[in-house]
């Protein structure tokens, strides 16, 4: 009886543990859809860019990738929406390549690896709809992250 027990124990431990999703700890390894939003440019010629997996993983990183860190993980259902948005709207058939003083850019990347990008100037003609797609992600970026500091600089009340 004991032996059974603990069986069963060990058993829906494995179960458990291997229900869990499986994380990356950079966005190059991860296979599956990507989006990779980036902004910046001007005098300094700094880049913030985030990058979204369809898992719901979210990085950010800031002029190169060789300083790229994890955070915290988005909603599914917002992430999954994301990408289904990027789809409705048609960015994957736009073509758009334009560099200015500040430049926007958005990457995506399609499970087999396949790439598509478009990069545009504020208040460009015809880069409309581009926009509007990068500040709402954006916004739901800055909501989480801002969701993510609170909760990782609140103490604990004694």
């Amino acid at each position: 009886m004991k032996y059974s027990n603990f069986f069963i124990f060990i058993l829906l431990m494995v179960c458990v543990l291997s229900c869990k999703t499986s994380e990356v700890t950079s966005p190059s390894e991860y296979i599956g859809q990507r989006l990779n939003m980036k902004h910046g440019g001007g005098f300094a010629g700094t880049y913030t860019s985030y990058h979204l997996l369809d898992n719901g993983q979210l990085f950010k990183a800031s002029k190169s990738l060789d300083s790229i860190f994890g955070v915290k993980r988005m909603d599914k259902k917002i992430a999954k929406q994301i990408f289904s948005n990027y789809d409705v709207l048609g960015l994957k058939d736009q073509k758009m390549e334009t560099y200015g003083n500040l430049t926007y850019y958005i990457e995506h990347v399609d499970k087999e690896g396949m790439k598509h990008k478009l990069t545009w100037e504020k208040g460009q003609e015809g880069a409309e709809q581009m926009q509007m797609f990068y500040d709402n992600v954006m916004s739901h970026i800055r909501k989480n992250h801002e969701v993510n500091k609170e909760q990782s600089t609140s103490t604990p009340k004694q």
